[in-house]
């Protein structure tokens, strides 16, 4: 649940990288379990998250040992709550791909283009998890998008039951 940790130092002038919610407010999450998400489809939220990513690939390749191979799979996941955008452009893309995973692909396509420009080699690790776990239409993940299912059943309430034990 890594979207917290991208957000968690913007200013009061980035919050429009914020999820929207039913009350028209940004919402500011306090952990990685929330309250709130991103707008996936602001401009903003896509600059603010190159940048901070290019900080942890720089930090991480400073930091790896000179025989040691540095990370290459960079996880970019939602918070751990229910909460999504409600914004008017997040809305229409959910319409145009049927889900919000849509939405979120489109956000982490994006957000992949442009990180492989610098470093081929990366990779961007999503969950499809909760609003996010029904497939969409009309998208698919870029090369360097990873898509991993997080089995969820009754458990965390939601619909239907989900194979949870399935390998």
């Amino acid at each position: 649940h890594t979207f917290y940790f991208y957000t968690k130092d913007i200013t009061q002038d980035e919050e429009a990288c914020l999820s929207l919610n039913a009350a028209g407010q940004r919402v500011r999450p306090k952990s990685p379990s929330g309250p709130g998400q991103i707008c996936y489809t602001h401009p903003l939220t896509r600059e603010v998250f190159l940048r901070k990513l290019h900080e942890y690939i720089t930090s991480d390749r400073q930091k790896c040992p000179p025989n040691d191979a540095p990370p290459y799979i960079y996880v970019l996941e939602q918070n751990d709550n229910p909460d999504y955008c409600r914004c008017e452009n997040c809305l229409k893309l959910l319409e145009k791909y049927g889900c919000y995973s849509g939405v979120m692909l489109d956000f982490l396509n994006a957000i992949a283009r442009e990180i492989g420009k610098t470093y081929p080699e990366i990779k961007l690790l999503a969950n499809a998890y909760m609003f996010t776990s029904d497939p969409p239409q009309g998208i698919v993940p870029e090369k360097n998008v990873i898509i991993r299912l997080a089995q969820l059943g009754r458990e965390w309430g939601t619909q239907g039951l989900r194979d949870t034990m399935r390998p």
